[in-house]
């Protein structure tokens, strides 16, 4: 529901930007907002239900997918559906279709191996949901349109949007290392480095990303985003 809402909301500023509504960008502004921050209340409740150690040395290998993934170099063989192993990503945030919709509404350009990570993860989405992505890119700039109106309001608006973006991104972060980075650690420490999902995953995402260089890219990138306030000039009387 959170998702949906806020995916209305970037639905209702790309729609207002075409008539200049600053109004209508102001509350779809707000509605994205209070998405990223229901979502982030949403992905808290991880912490009641799966402890870090049963995550992962038990449930992350289902999750990590038969491509990049070290322990299956080659793909995973699906006899009766194909002769030669098929090479899939697991399961990654990066394949949230409302993410990268915000990302493409903010106007958060990720470049390099991390954009094209991201853009390989719109395969493993709905065809509806990736050519929401595809026209939301291409759509007027809504950071553009902002830093060129001198709208305090929408400004202001606008970087709510995008703090929220980074304080969960951030917050993704934070529970990777609790949930992976950690719980490998100690895995090594204690002399199990083949305990669930062996070594060489946890440094990698389920998705075969460099797992903290991926998120801290992503969290980087959303935060130089955020639109500066422009300098006051006192004038001479």
């Amino acid at each position: 529901m959170a998702a949906s809402s806020g995916l209305k909301g970037a639905l209702e500023v790309m729609h207002a930007i075409k008539i200049s509504d600053l109004i209508g960008i102001q509350k779809g502004l707000i509605k994205v907002t209070q998405s990223l921050k229901k979502m982030k209340e949403t992905f808290q409740l991880i912490h009641n239900h799966v402890e870090p150690n049963a995550f992962h040395g038990t449930f992350r290998i289902f999750v990590s997918g038969w491509r990049d993934n070290p322990m299956l170099p080659r793909g995973l063989l699906y006899e009766g559906v194909s002769n030669e192993p098929i090479l899939l990503s697991g399961g990654s945030a990066a394949q949230s279709s409302a993410i990268q919709c915000f990302d493409a509404l903010l106007c958060i350009q990720h470049e390099g191996e991390t954009g094209a990570f991201l853009t390989r993860m719109r395969d493993y989405m709905p065809p509806a949901h990736r050519h929401l992505i595809e026209t939301l890119s291409v759509c007027p700039s809504l950071r553009d349109f902002i830093t060129t109106c001198s709208s305090s309001d929408l400004c202001q608006g606008y970087n709510s949007c995008v703090s929220a973006l980074v304080d969960l991104r951030s917050y993704h972060l934070n529970t990777v290392a609790k949930y992976v980075i950690v719980p490998g650690n100690r895995a090594r420490s204690m002399g199990c480095p083949l305990r669930g999902v062996g070594t060489a995953l946890n440094t990698t995402g389920t998705g075969g990303s460099n797992l903290m260089v991926f998120l801290k890219s992503v969290r980087n990138t959303t935060q130089k985003a955020l639109i500066l306030e422009r300098p006051t000039t006192s004038r001479e009387t």
